[in-house]
């Protein structure tokens, strides 16, 4: 195995490997097996447990999710930022959508119709 590990020794993360390394410091009838989570359930078929073995760092569920939070919230906050610049970048979507309407012949009748609607409301007004 290469890698940066750090303090920790690499080697073979089998439990047939670990059954055999504990066999060869003198534990006799043990055998080592592999589970994924420390949820008690994982434990009932393995009774009696002796002991664990910690392959990889481990971090309490609690920790975990509080970075998951952490980053989530780093994250609004770019978002955040990232937002208010866009807010006010509409030009480019009215000038793609005023061609669109021209391309297909509906920018004219769409803008005698705004007229048309405007002329009414002053009307009403000097009523």
């Amino acid at each position: 195995m290469t890698g940066n590990a750090g303090e920790w020794c690499l080697m073979e993360s089998d439990p047939g490997v670990f059954t055999e390394l504990i066999k060869g410091f003198g534990c006799r009838g043990a055998q080592v097996e592999e589970i994924w989570s420390l949820e008690p359930e994982n434990f009932e078929k393995l009774k009696p447990v002796h002991g664990l073995i910690f392959l990889f760092k481990w971090q309490s569920e609690v920790a975990r999710n509080q970075m998951l939070i952490e980053e989530e919230v780093q994250k609004l906050k770019r978002y955040k930022i990232e937002n208010i610049r866009r807010k006010h970048n509409y030009l480019p979507f009215i000038m793609e959508l005023l061609k669109t309407l021209a391309e297909h012949q509906q920018l004219i009748p769409l803008v005698e119709k705004a007229k048309e609607k405007q002329n009414a409301k002053k009307a009403q007004e000097t009523k």
